[in-house]
């Protein structure tokens, strides 16, 4: 009776955890993570080059953005 609980609770929180993973690694899911990190970075630098250029400060780059949208 008690194993009809338990052995889907231990797949549950040990077994499927480990093979999620493995899977992961596999199909290239910390790579997709990476790149997409990597891409918020260059905007983020962008953004600061552009300010940089400008001579504007962080909020008015923001106050501009809203306006374009």
């Amino acid at each position: 009776m008690l194993r009809k609980y338990i052995y889907p609770l231990y797949m549950i929180f040990f077994e499927m955890p480990i093979i999620a993973v493995y899977l992961a690694g596999i199909t290239g899911v910390s790579h997709w993570i990476s790149n997409y990190e990597r891409a918020q970075i260059q905007q983020l630098v962008e953004k600061r080059d552009e300010a940089i250029g400008m001579k504007i400060m962080p909020e008015q780059i923001r106050e501009r953005e809203q306006y374009l949208k």
